[in-house]
């Protein structure tokens, strides 16, 4: 048996020979110190310093939410929380190594069973490798430059993901998920990938070839020569069946959006200027942040999402309460009422009109207070991001209180299937085409339409240019993704026709698990497109 199964991130195929990557092995952690104390802090305090600037370096060189995770990483290093653990160890005698472990080890386990956090911890070990190899000064592997290459490993790192060359066409890993940031990463950069590989992972032995399929969900050991011309058709393209709107965070992206033939902005992360900061920004410094991102966004809607709190961004002066009510909106609705107003004035002042949405609402109280504090400020386009169950379900309660909803799949299907009391570490249920899934955002879009709400999707699911067939035939007005995702998807939403994309939401309704849908819809698509 050759064939490799796993969960398909993104559409896409791609031949190339096998490099794998092994983790490090770092010695012993579990050691004492013949150093004194002070001493073994500076060694770790200079080991961060490189990989914090590392990670910030590898920022400036992306976009979008890409950047938000290697920032919020950086930011994880200078966690006064963290910080006060490394210096308890270290005052117990332990090394540099043993003390960072450790540590790390403490601040992950008061946020383990947060859900969608499962799959942030294996970046945060990898955030100690990366510390622990400037510690012993080991060298990081080095991707051979020749290529095809396609990369596996039990997982990576957001650093070894972002630092791939051209020469990478493919990654395949055993361990992680559709939602961790090696997927996010890897549809960002338009590769396809296996994650979560279960079946034949140890099949896949260095220097083989090897054919992804991620339409499928699989990996075939092949050679090149024996690859079939069918791999590679022409597909006659029209205009988009509906708007394709860019994610952004910076000022960065939306001028790479506006090369782009983008739609719009369908959303404005504004976390970035917020993470790691021990203090809140001044109006002032928020203003002319957003206003460079507003000059250079593309023509079209531009819709900024208020600061969105989670255990993965550390914004230190917010001092959240660790409840379900954690949110800017409920816990902190002055910080809320500042940001609005650096928006609204970034808006006057570029001379262009913006929509703002509330992230990780749940009731209608929650919406309409949001709505009172964005028409304070001036706001006619208000929107809110539909990402947890109890919204879900209640679309018909918006009437009157917004003009649209953005569907954030991540936090959805996470919210969703924590109801159902599934158990957590099962990747394949964070996999968004989940057929429950489907169901609930048809569900979401027949509610908004019975109220005239229009429907957008800014998920991680977007970004699959299959999945943006199925999204616009179960009648979603738009889709919103990564800059280096929008050619695909644009693309993809013009091989086809409205009926057609309809036929492939019903295939996808009615699938049985995320692979069977995943499959189907490929099949058909196949046919369609002759």
């Amino acid at each position: 048996m050759n064939n490799v199964q796993g969960i398909g991130i993104g559409s896409g195929k791609s031949w190339g020979r096998v490099f794998r990557i092994s983790k490090t092995e770092v010695g012993s952690l579990n050691q004492k110190s013949t150093e004194t104390e002070d001493l073994e802090f500076q060694r770790l305090s200079n080991a961060i310093g490189l990989v914090i600037s590392e990670l910030r370096a590898g920022a400036d060189k992306t976009s979008s939410s890409t950047k938000d995770i290697l920032a919020a990483l950086a930011t994880v290093l200078e966690d006064p929380e963290l910080v006060s653990g490394v210096r308890a160890h270290l005052t117990e005698g332990w090394n540099a190594e043993t003390a960072l472990t450790n540590a790390m080890k403490q601040y992950t386990s008061q946020l383990e069973g947060i859900p969608g956090f499962e799959e942030r911890i294996s970046d945060l070990e990898g955030l100690v490798n990366q510390v622990i190899a400037k510690l012993l000064n080991i060298s990081p592997t080095n991707i051979p430059i020749d290529g095809p290459v396609v990369v596996v490993a039990e997982d990576l790192t957001p650093m070894e993901t972002t630092a791939f060359g051209k020469n990478v066409v493919g990654v395949i890993t055993k361990n992680g998920g559709p939602t961790s940031h090696t997927a996010i990463i890897c549809r960002q950069l338009g590769i396809p990938a296996l994650v979560a590989t279960k079946v034949g992972f140890e099949l896949l032995e260095e220097g083989l070839g090897v054919l992804i399929d991620a339409s499928n969900s699989e990996a075939v050991i092949t050679e090149e020569s024996k690859l079939s011309d069918g791999d590679v058709k022409v597909i006659k393209v029209g205009e988009p069946l509906i708007s394709v709107l860019a994610n952004i965070s910076s000022a960065q992206d939306a001028e790479i959006a506006n090369g782009s033939k983008a739609n719009g902005v369908g959303l404005f992360r504004t976390e970035l200027l917020f993470l790691g900061r021990h203090s809140e920004p001044t109006v002032e410094e928020q203003q002319a942040e957003y206003a460079k991102a507003f000059q250079s966004a593309p023509a079209g809607e531009l819709i900024v999402r208020t600061l969105d709190y989670a255990e993965d961004k550390p914004i230190h002066f917010l001092k959240m309460r660790p409840d379900s009510a954690n949110t800017v909106l409920n816990q902190h609705p002055e910080v809320l009422v500042r940001q609005l107003e650096a928006i609204r004035n970034a808006a006057d002042s570029s001379g262009v009109e913006v929509a703002v949405m509330a992230p990780m609402v749940r009731t209608e109280l929650e919406v309409q207070e949001f709505r009172r504090l964005a028409t304070d400020a001036g706001f006619k386009k208000i929107g809110v991001m539909v990402e947890t169950s109890e919204l879900a379900g209640n679309i018909l309660s918006l009437r009157n209180h917004v003009s649209f909803v953005s569907i954030g799949t991540n936090d959805l299907s996470s919210d969703l299937f924590e109801q159902d009391r599934l158990a957590p570490g099962r990747p394949e249920l964070l996999d968004p085409w989940q057929p429950k899934l489907l169901e609930v955002i048809a569900n979401i879009v027949n509610q908004a339409k019975e109220v005239g709400l229009k429907v957008g999707v800014c998920g991680e699911a977007a970004a699959d240019p299959n999945l943006a067939l199925v999204l616009a035939g179960l009648g979603v007005d738009s889709v919103s993704v990564a800059t280096s995702a929008l050619h695909d998807v644009r693309t993809q939403l013009g091989t086809v026709s409205m009926d057609q994309a309809q036929e492939l939401a019903r295939v996808a309704l009615a699938g049985d698990s995320d692979q069977g849908s995943k499959r189907a819809v490929a099949s058909l698509l196949q046919g369609f497109q002759g």
